[in-house]
């Protein structure tokens, strides 16, 4: 029989893999030009959750292109 804690992890790992594939999907389409404003709202959270690292913002902001808005 599995424990809460077991589940909990479980579940954070799984949603983990969900926002690291969200971060190739983002980097996939700011690279190819298909959006003009990229919204970093709420980074916070995934980061204090360990779910994306501090490295990986600065990554994001650093390839944006010229046409593209960081807000």
């Amino acid at each position: 029989m599995k424990s809460f804690s077991d589940n909990h992890l479980k579940k954070k790992k799984d949603y983990k893999v969900k926002v690291q594939q969200a971060i190739e999907t983002v980097k996939e389409m700011v690279h190819n030009g298909e959006c003009d404003f990229f919204i970093l709202d709420e980074i916070l959270g995934p980061i204090n959750n360990e779910m994306i690292t501090v490295e990986q913002v600065p990554m994001l902001i650093q390839m944006k292109i010229i046409e593209t808005y960081y807000v």
